[in-house]
């Protein structure tokens, strides 16, 4: 399947960080285009700072709602 959101070099660079490196277990998620939070394959965005913030953690829309108290 692979990550349609995120370009390879960008994965790269993104498994390097702290997070990732403590949980190396969510790289494998990140890389096939599913949610690092709830595992579901990411589908879409409502706006691009949902996408931008797709780019820093892996979660979806849903969990960066769920995470960041929005609707």
């Amino acid at each position: 399947m692979g990550n349609k959101w995120l370009s390879a070099d960008h994965i790269e660079q993104m498994v390097m960080k702290p997070f990732f490196v403590m949980y190396p277990g969510k790289i494998a998620l990140l890389r096939e285009g599913l949610c690092t939070d709830c595992g579901v394959e990411v589908e879409g965005f409502d706006n691009d700072l949902e996408r931008r913030e797709y780019g820093i953690s892996g979660w979806c829309s849903s969990c960066q709602k769920k995470n960041f108290g929005g609707k």
